[in-house]
């Protein structure tokens, strides 16, 4: 499970500021890893950093330490949209194409069939999926799980 909170500055934090809440590594002992971004920026050092952060906690997550991890990213302004340049979007998409992909962690047969077993042994959970596009069958079979089992079924709506 990755964990994405929105938080306010640093400088923001402790001063009764409007929606803020202590975020700082707010799952303590529940996580295998927390990493605070800090503001936004588009340079390529802080690019780079962002990303090596998101793989580190992406390979202790998932290969290292398994559970949890936590991504907290702060924002002057939460919620409110920015208007960026071209100039700032190809440099952004050209950073994208350079920076390497993290592999995929493929579970060989036998953690598969215990993640079915914790599954079928489940009271009840919830199957959230993110925002993407995924095949339609995917989806079917989703619904289709859902309605057989006491885990719901709950989509992120793509943002307009």
């Amino acid at each position: 499970m990755i964990i994405c909170t929105a938080d306010r500055p640093a400088y923001l934090r402790n001063t009764g500021a409007n929606q803020t809440i202590n975020q700082d590594n707010i799952y303590k002992n529940h996580i295998r890893y927390f990493c605070d971004f800090g503001l936004p920026s588009l340079s390529t050092s802080k690019l780079k950093s962002f990303s090596n952060k998101i793989v580190k906690g992406i390979v202790i997550g998932s290969e290292l330490n398994n559970g949890p991890i936590h991504f907290n990213f702060p924002f002057k302004k939460p919620l409110e949209p920015e208007i960026f340049s071209d100039e700032i979007n190809y440099r952004v998409a050209d950073f994208i194409k350079q920076t390497k992909k993290v592999r995929k962690v493929i579970p060989n047969n036998n953690e598969v069939k215990k993640i079915i077993e914790k599954i079928k042994s489940s009271a009840r959970g919830i199957i959230f999926l993110g925002w993407g596009n995924f095949d339609k069958t995917f989806y079917e079979a989703l619904i289709k799980f859902s309605q057989n089992s006491n885990f719901q079924f709950l989509q992120m709506e793509q943002a307009i």
